[in-house]
């Protein structure tokens, strides 16, 4: 799955010139709110809400935007759940309103997008690619905050978070204790014991949030969303599990999901910080410099992991303890290589840039085989996405057509039970297949 940043990269290539940039401000919202118009019809009201067709596409659409990136995913939400109000609110209004507004926009908005592409000299990206038509909204939004943030900081403080707190810390030491604190790791390198597995995935994980704070968080998140099932409903329940699955299970998945982004993303960078390495020690540098360098040059989250390395060999720490914790603290499966490799070096001798030219092509060759897995296992993956997906869309499509089919089941305690072993054997099915999909080697 290509990144956030290969999706924007791919489609500013086809818009360069300023003016087709501007018609985008223009004419992007104009379509995407007259798409929202027009599907916005055939609907209900279902407690306060307005349900149509625009309602799943605005659902699947921020799914996609919160898998490319959290920060833009949750703005892009809030952004459409916009769309869709007013959507609902001319949706009730009269045939000749609603359906005049949403061609209207529709209309006009393509008009301005043709008339930028007409500067830009080039077709539109969705002629090469039909994803365009999702990425240019994220596109909009995301120049849009370029324009207003990103320009304010200087590119060096968006290095990675090692050099940003160098800019306010007055000694270098206090950098390396912020580090560690953020990451919940004790001054003395040892991880607090508390909670144990939680608590190793919340230092992987990455975040600076505390684990009391996590934990607080899911269940108020949780509390909200079972109060709401419970008046929704009539049933207690809901609120009554709702604390509980908040404060044990809801934690964990949180932290199991930032950890696989967060491993699979330094995977990426590994590779190219261990040839920085090399051409710093070909250059002549001693290893704790060229180390230092990853930590100077690189984002995150490798820039900051070998910045700490860096801080706690100018402390007095040998290089070998140093790597065993980065290992400990990040727990990447491809580390072991690398700690290993620099370990014998040091104790035995031998040619270091060598030794770490041939790991980096090796973990490039890893991370080769792993993608070529990855190809070949997306049938079944997809077939687990579809078979969940399917009980959810028919019950939405009876909904739609039907909109008081279940009605007359909804108040007996065995439907709720039925739901409850419906969604265990999805779960079951779920786990079946993702573990025939996926392969370790």
């Amino acid at each position: 799955m290509k990144t956030l940043v290969d999706h924007l990269a791919q489609y500013a290539a086809y818009h360069r010139d300023r003016r087709n940039i501007a018609s985008h401000f223009i004419g992007i919202p104009m379509i995407v709110l007259a798409v929202a118009v027009l599907l916005s019809r055939p609907g209900f009201a279902m407690a306060g809400l307005w349900l149509a067709p625009a309602t799943l596409v605005a659902l699947v659409s921020a799914w996609f935007y919160l898998r490319l990136d959290t920060r833009f995913g949750l703005l892009m939400a809030a952004l459409l759940g916009l769309c869709l109000w007013v959507a609902a609110g001319l949706a009730q209004a009269s045939t000749a309103l609603w359906l005049s507004a949403g061609i209207g926009l529709f209309v006009v908005g393509w008009v301005i997008q043709f008339v930028g592409h007409y500067y830009e000299g080039r077709k539109p990206a969705f002629v090469d690619d039909v994803m365009g038509l999702v990425i240019g909204p994220l596109f909009v939004v995301a120049e849009a905050a370029f324009l207003l943030v990103a320009r304010r900081h200087e590119a060096r403080d968006d290095i990675n978070r090692r050099v940003k707190l160098q800019q306010k810390a007055a000694r270098q030491s206090d950098v390396l204790v912020q580090l560690r604190k953020e990451r919940g790791i004790a001054s003395a390198g040892g991880k607090r014991d508390w909670l144990g597995r939680l608590k190793a995935l919340r230092v992987r994980s990455g975040i600076r949030m505390s684990l009391p704070r996590l934990v607080l968080a899911c269940t108020a998140a949780a509390s909200a969303l079972g109060g709401l099932a419970a008046v929704r409903f009539g049933s207690p329940y809901p609120l009554a599990a709702a604390p509980v699955i908040g404060a044990c299970l809801l934690p964990y998945l949180v932290l199991s999901h930032l950890t696989k982004r967060r491993l699979k993303h330094f995977g990426t960078q590994l590779p190219e910080a261990l040839d920085l390495i090399v051409r710093g020690l070909k250059a002549g540098h001693p290893v704790p410099v060229a180390l230092a360098m990853v930590g100077r040059e690189m984002p995150d989250p490798i820039g900051s992991e070998f910045g700490m390395i860096a801080d706690e060999l100018t402390y007095g720490s040998d290089i070998v303890s140093a790597l065993q914790a980065l290992n400990d603290r990040v727990g990447h499966e491809d580390l072991p290589l690398f700690v290993t490799a620099v370990s014998i070096q040091s104790s035995t001798g031998g040619n270091l840039r060598e030794i770490l030219d041939g790991l980096a092509d090796t973990i490039r060759g890893r991370v080769k085989l792993r993608r070529k897995i990855r190809a070949i296992s997306t049938e079944g993956r997809m077939s687990a996405y579809i078979l969940t997906a399917v009980p959810g869309l028919l019950a939405g499509a009876v909904l739609l057509i039907s909109p008081g089919y279940y009605s007359g089941v909804m108040d007996e305690t065995l439907t709720y039970v039925l739901f409850g072993v419906a969604a265990g054997l999805l779960a079951i099915g779920n786990f079946a297949m993702f573990r025939m999909a996926n392969f370790r080697f």
